[in-house]
């Protein structure tokens, strides 16, 4: 179990990777400023340039990103700049324990 558990930790960590490559300069291309917030990964869309959007500004966000488990903690977050994932992901289990990073 826990080295299913771990596979799927690092198979995220690549889907993450390659969905967050993008763009260097996005913002000075175009001209667009991003959200600045705390953000539902469903509220999230990922777009032909490389970058995720708020779906409700249209915008590349800037902020954190965060998805729940069903009884409403949170299960990962990550940080986001301009649409690009920067830093760590960070994951917790439906009790609230932290289990990516390790301790």
């Amino acid at each position: 179990m826990l080295a299913s558990k771990a596979i799927s930790v690092w198979l995220q960590m690549l889907i993450w990777a390659s969905l967050f490559y993008g763009c260097e300069q996005y913002k000075e291309k175009n001209g667009i400023e991003p959200s600045h917030n705390e953000v539902n990964f469903l509220h999230m869309e990922f777009k032909e340039d490389g970058l995720w959007h708020n779906r409700d500004s249209g915008l590349p966000f800037t902020g954190i990103a965060v998805r729940y488990h069903k009884n409403g903690r949170k299960a990962w977050s990550t940080r986001l700049q301009d649409g690009k994932a920067i830093g760590r992901v960070k994951e917790w289990d439906e009790d609230g324990n932290t289990t990516w990073p390790g301790k």
